[in-house]
């Protein structure tokens, strides 16, 4: 036949088949699940063009009936059938939460029926795959990482129901995106990764895991010194370091640098970090002396300097005194083609010579809606980073968006900036590198 339904009931096997979609009943073929493995076996054999084979257990171990409800295509292809017994199922079972302080709740799962009875504990889910497809059934595949477990447990007060046990199939379901009911799907899967199966958690003196690393991931911030954080504010620096791997980078003075006041009419509202020819302010050396001390640790934490919105001379008056004393402070130079931070090639290379990092920016190079008076120099940027890369690779260069802004978003940013560079023969490799591994370098990552 075309098609061939099997049917597992709580008690008994029946089947139908026919023409896909117009299956009607094999008269006579109804085998009943209560007895021994052997005779269940048996009984299908008998019927005609029907196979069936033990897959596990004793021949003469007794059946209740199936553990749950089944229903397949059963032409040309087999279905497991899984059976119950008067004392022993094939089946896990949710205990109570087991909550730990700051941990999302575990539970405990029993698997009895089937080899050793196994009772753990502590567990959580680590990977999930759920999976459907048109006409079929839906399918979720897991995987759990438990903090112990204990062989040979009973079931005693333990209760389910079969309808508990019972799979949804695809037609059963609904599909909601952002509460939104979509009634055309024809498939659709999920997958989850909790990242709890690594070497967190593991601790000498037991075989066990003391706790789960449960979705975990790590915040990072900055400070800008500006003058609402009290300007080149070494008290605010020192604050910053308190916390370990939280501050990841010190801008200079941004709105409030001596080059935007300028810019404004009036730069005595500003703040200088040097005197333009080579002498950092007082406050400038204590903040790199406080980073590099910083930097000096064996955890590997390490914090950036970006000089923001500063005069160029500025930019290299500090990258002089931190290469010539060998500071551990990497520096970054932001968004170096952008009209007021501009750099020509000749002065980035310079600054690359003397081990610092240098922006390319996308929102200075592609055209973005609220923009205002911004200038966008597509030329200029495309042409000064394959520049850069010619002379020096792409080891200081780093691919940004600076797209903190109304109208812009970091994603579209950056794919704009990629595609060009892509399409002016930049190769793959170094815009990988300089989207990737630079940053990540300058920031300890």
């Amino acid at each position: 036949a075309e098609s061939c339904i099997l049917t597992i009931g709580a008690d008994k096997i029946t089947a139908k088949a026919g023409a896909l979609g117009s299956e009607s009943a094999i008269e006579g073929f109804s085998v009943s699940l209560a007895g021994t493995i052997a005779s269940i076996v048996s009984a299908v054999n008998a019927v005609e063009g029907f196979e069936a084979k033990k897959m596990n257990g004793s021949d003469t171990a007794s059946a209740t009936g199936a553990c749950w409800p089944i229903s397949a295509q059963a032409a040309g292809a087999a279905v497991p059938v899984p059976l119950k017994g008067a004392t022993s199922k094939a089946y896990c079972t949710v205990f109570t939460p087991n909550y730990g302080e700051g941990e999302n709740s575990t539970v405990s799962l029993l698997t009895e029926g089937v080899g050793d009875n196994v009772l753990a504990v502590g567990c959580a889910a680590n990977t999930m795959s759920l999976s459907a497809e048109l006409k079929g059934k839906a399918t979720l595949s897991y995987s759990m990482v438990g903090l112990k477990k204990q062989i040979g447990q009973g079931a005693s007060g333990l209760a389910y129901s079969e309808s508990d046990l019972n799979p949804m199939k695809f037609n059963d379901g609904l599909t909601y995106i952002d509460g939104v009911a979509f009634s055309y799907v024809k498939s659709q899967s999920l997958e989850v990764n909790n990242n709890i199966a690594d070497d967190e958690g593991w601790e000498q003196g037991t075989l066990y895991k003391s706790e789960h690393a449960q979705g975990k991931f790590q915040v990072s911030g900055s400070i800008t010194l500006d003058k609402a954080d009290g300007g080149l504010n070494v008290a605010g620096v020192q604050k910053a370091l308190m916390y370990d791997g939280f501050c990841k980078e010190v801008f200079l003075p941004c709105q409030d640098s001596a080059l935007q006041q300028a810019l404004f009419g009036d730069d005595t509202k500003g703040i200088y970090v040097s005197d333009l020819k080579g002498t950092l302010v007082p406050e400038m050396v204590k903040i790199l002396d406080m980073i590099a001390e910083y930097n000096d640790n064996s955890k590997g934490d390490t914090i950036a300097l970006a000089t923001c919105h500063v005069f160029n001379e500025e930019k290299y008056d500090i990258s002089k005194y931190v290469h010539d004393r060998g500071m551990k402070v990497p520096i970054v130079h932001d968004h170096i083609t952008q009209e007021m931070t501009q750099l020509t090639t000749e002065e980035a290379l310079q600054l690359i010579d003397l081990g610092t990092y240098v922006e390319i920016c996308a929102n200075s190079t592609v055209p973005w809606t609220s923009m205002m008076n911004w200038i966008v120099a597509w030329d200029y940027n495309i042409n000064m980073t394959k520049e850069l890369l010619k002379a020096r690779g792409p080891e200081h260069i780093c691919l940004i968006t600076d797209s903190g802004l109304s109208g812009y978003t970091e994603t579209e940013g950056m794919r704009m900036l990629i595609r060009g560079l892509l399409k002016n023969g930049v190769a793959v490799e170094d815009i990988k590198y300089m989207a990737g591994a630079a940053p990540a370098s300058a920031l300890g990552l």
